[in-house]
């Protein structure tokens, strides 16, 4: 009997011992210790100690307070079987970077079915220009990631001429899986100096992905990117994000002029297609932007194809509310070319885009180079009252022969100076007056109509139309 007891004790006191082994839940506080259980009572010191716990189906609650730690993500989950970090009882845990080593905040690689909620992580800056800070970088390949409700800012490039930073970064490397599946949501990412990166960017070998109800704004360059053909992924076949959405984001504020890469230009992108395809960007507001939503691509001699932008709102944009195909295909040049083909703007508001520009660089409504087989249908364009009193432009294609097979038509146009003075050019030919634009071809059968707009006034404009709006069939559904 006495070694029966006796064994008993030596199991309670080995379970006592190991009372959180491959448990579904451990716990971080600030308050706890690293040689502590990870129990909600006895819980870890860092985040970094409670993630190396984690097993297929954990979850990892994170108490509030202040976690001065960049952390990697060693092991993933499994179908049905998730692994997830996220805040403790409604606190939201600070990540913040500062002064400690490593780019990314969190980053993970090669890993599946992940959640991370609800995180705020903040003040990670480069120590060199080398340096490419990060909030979340995953890359790799993998599938089933989620990223949702987390708060991102202030991850900052170093402000030289090739400095990068990003706010999440999705790079799929793998020619042969890619990182697939995976979901950017109602996360809120502000105030980063982000040199040449952006504050969402998905590059290489990704696809199926949804980015939805996110908040954007306050950034030096690119708000939401879909990038390809930049030798992220090594086939190039594979190097290119495709077959996601992009839907009911708030994309503002985002401007290019104090970023030292740019040397005082504008040319940052609300949302941003480079080199991607079938791209559906819908139900997003873009606004306070350099250019609203932009499609096209950097790499010599290839295109974005497959884009869809139906019933965004892209209102006060620097430049212009829609950039298709970019500058000049440049033959010296290789770096400048950019082009855009099978891509479809359908049921969107533009609302008074071209707020900036001077005289001499005035892009307006639509900006338009080396683009093909594109559509505009029932869209509303609400032309910006410019410098140019007499020539606006609710069409800009400066380029000779830069302009084929692109279909205006069944759209609504609208500038307080009247028809006779809305202006165009296409291949680098002036046209001015709405009936002449149609004459060419153009906009056949649309309206030229104050759509009469409920609220256009206050800011942010509501856009959506009174009941005694002539206007069917356009704009934002």
């Amino acid at each position: 009997m006495n070694k029966i007891r006796v064994l008993v004790v030596i199991l309670l006191l080995a379970s006592a011992a190991f009372t959180n082994l491959f448990a579904d839940a451990y716990y971080v506080s600030p308050k706890g210790s690293d040689t502590n259980p990870g129990t909600e009572e006895k819980p870890f010191r860092t985040i970094q100690v409670g993630v190396n716990a984690l097993t297929p189906g954990s979850t990892l609650y994170i108490k509030a307070g202040t976690y001065r730690e960049k952390i990697t993500i060693k092991t993933g989950g499994a179908p049905g079987k998730f692994v997830t970090i996220r805040p403790y009882k409604g606190a939201q845990p600070v990540l913040d970077g500062k002064n400690v080593p490593g780019e990314a905040s969190i980053y993970m690689h090669d890993k599946s079915y992940v959640k991370i909620i609800g995180l705020k992580i903040m003040n990670n800056s480069a120590a060199s220009p080398l340096m490419i800070p990060k909030g979340i970088f995953i890359d790799g390949c993998g599938t089933s990631i989620y990223l949702v409700g987390n708060a991102i800012t202030k991850i900052n490039s170093a402000k030289a001429d090739e400095s990068n930073a990003f706010g999440i970064a999705v790079f799929g490397t793998e020619p042969d899986e890619p990182i697939s599946d995976f979901v950017i949501d109602s996360n809120y990412i502000s105030n980063c100096t982000l040199g040449r990166g952006g504050a969402i960017v998905l590059n290489g070998n990704v696809e199926n992905f949804r980015i939805t109800d996110n908040t954007v704004k306050g950034h030096d360059n690119t708000g939401i990117s879909f990038r390809g053909f930049r030798g992220t992924c090594p086939e190039p076949d594979f190097d290119q994000a495709r077959d996601g959405t992009c839907r009911s984001n708030s994309v503002s504020n985002i401007d290019s002029f104090p970023n030292p890469v740019f040397k005082g230009k504008r040319v940052a992108a609300g949302i941003h297609v480079d080199g991607a395809r079938d791209i559906n960007i819908e139900k997003n507001r873009v606004f306070n932007c350099n250019y609203g939503i932009a499609a096209g691509c950097w790499a010599p001699d290839k295109t974005a194809t497959g884009v869809k932008v139906k019933n965004n709102f892209i209102f006060y944009c620097h430049v212009s509310g829609i950039s298709l195909g970019g500058p000049s295909r440049d033959p010296v040049n290789a770096k400048g070319a950019k082009s855009a083909a099978g891509c479809a703007f359908l049921n969107n508001t533009l609302f008074n885009n071209g707020v900036l520009n001077t005289a001499e660089d005035q892009y307006g409504t639509v900006s338009l180079q080396w683009a093909s087989s594109c559509t505009f249908r029932n869209n509303i364009f609400y032309v910006c009252d410019s410098i140019r009193k007499s020539k606006n432009p609710g069409v800009s294609n400066d380029e000779n022969n830069s302009f084929k097979d692109i279909d205006f038509d069944e759209n609504v146009w609208y500038y307080k100076g009247g028809q006779k003075f809305l202006y165009f050019t296409v291949n680098g030919s002036d046209i001015t007056g709405f009936s002449k634009w149609q004459s060419l071809g153009f906009d056949t059968n649309s309206s030229f109509i104050n759509p009469e707009f409920k609220d256009s006034v206050n800011f942010p404009p509501t856009l959506r139309l009174r009941k005694t709006s002539k206007v069917k069939n356009a704009g934002v559904e």
